[in-house]
């Protein structure tokens, strides 16, 4: 695409200049070769915008397991909290029953 854009303005330069004397029919060749790199610069627009999409689908979907897995880990540790002040309770019965004087 840059290529394309230097070579038509050096092409430009020249000619306006006076460097280059070439028919009619082929001082239209620039333009279309900088229609050709406008349509290529649009062509890579578009691949890097469906790059970034496919990129944030991705980080989307990470993140949803990223919830799933928060979630799994906050029951979890209700359940660790759970049995904690079960232990704690036995515990604490086990003291009172055997070593209480």
């Amino acid at each position: 695409m840059w290529l394309g854009i230097v070579v038509t303005l050096v092409w430009a330069i020249l000619k306006t200049v006076g460097y280059i004397h070439s028919p009619p029919w082929q001082e239209s060749l620039p333009f279309f070769a900088l229609a050709l790199t406008i349509i290529g610069g649009i062509y890579h627009f578009g691949r890097t915008m469906g790059d970034i999409q496919r990129t944030l689908w991705y980080i989307k979907l990470d993140i949803k397991t990223l919830k799933g897995d928060v979630k799994e880990l906050q029951q979890d540790m209700k359940e660790v909290k759970t049995d904690i002040k079960e232990l704690r309770h036995d515990f604490d019965a086990h003291m009172v029953r055997y070593h209480s004087g």
